[in-house]
């Protein structure tokens, strides 16, 4: 089982990583997996905690709790179980200015864009069609990480299991308090 879900991850992954290629994705991938980064992540975080409006800053700190227990799962996780980054592990994979970050399971980037999404979409009011927006692009945050060669197909889906278990947890223990 174990040799068919790894055959099945890294067929899926050079699907993505060599076949989609192109000097047009490579820009826009490089823009888009930004959108898990800390930087962005944090000066999201601050915009929304320094709001004047009370629901916006709510909207923040759920956020708050969101990234900080996804991303202490997300790195206990790579800790403990040291998968090497598919650019490090398969000789003919393309890597895009790798991280530093030996580490590949699972995705701190997309467990971080898919809290951004499922916490955002619940706290504030937004739109099915803003809510279709905030999910695109951490899909699309998700993508660029096997496109870029950084994370394998099951990187990408714990880090959206952990964002998605993150995300209730949070929405759980703030609710009450934030109402």
């Amino acid at each position: 089982m174990n040799a068919y879900l790894q055959r099945g991850d890294v067929t899926v992954f050079y699907a993505l990583n060599h076949k989609m290629h192109c000097s047009l994705l490579d820009i826009l991938m490089r823009a888009i997996t930004n959108l898990g980064s800390v930087g962005f992540t944090l000066a999201l975080l601050a915009t929304f905690l320094f709001s004047r409006h009370p629901l916006t800053r709510n909207a923040g700190i759920n956020l708050a709790m969101g990234l900080v227990s996804s991303q202490i799962v997300v790195h206990t996780i790579k800790r403990l179980v040291n998968r090497p980054r598919p650019y490090r592990a398969l000789e003919d994979a393309i890597a895009i200015h790798p991280p530093s970050c030996k580490y590949s399971f699972p995705s701190g980037h997309t467990a971080t864009a898919f809290v951004m999404a499922f916490i955002l979409a619940a706290s504030l009011p937004v739109s099915g069609a803003v809510a279709g927006v905030l999910f695109a692009l951490a899909f699309l945050v998700a993508i660029s990480r096997i496109y870029l060669g950084f994370h394998y197909p099951t990187d990408v889906l714990v880090g959206f299991g952990i964002a998605y278990l993150c995300f209730l947890l949070t929405i759980n223990l703030t609710l009450p308090f934030l109402s």
